[in-house]
């Protein structure tokens, strides 16, 4: 299944449960996601200089904009 594109509600609820002190692994079995995907995303944001509690007070639209208009800022992750 690679390159296959997550939703921005997986993305919010990447974010979402990085906060709540889950690890990559985890994260990965709950949203049936790749590891690298989710450790891609996270790292991203850090990046960007955004915080998971910021990303999280995001809409759709700007998370979209941020992680995947124009191939991102980086390209460190692996949607």
């Amino acid at each position: 299944m690679a390159n296959k594109t997550i939703t921005m509600l997986q993305l919010k609820r990447i974010f979402q449960l990085k906060s709540q002190g889950e690890s990559a692994r985890s994260i990965s079995k709950q949203l049936v996601v790749s590891r690298k995907a989710v450790v891609g995303y996270l790292r991203c944001a850090e990046q960007m200089g955004l915080s998971y509690s910021e990303c999280l007070k995001r809409d759709e639209s700007e998370l979209y904009s941020l992680f995947f208009d124009s191939g991102a800022k980086t390209q460190n992750h692996d949607p």
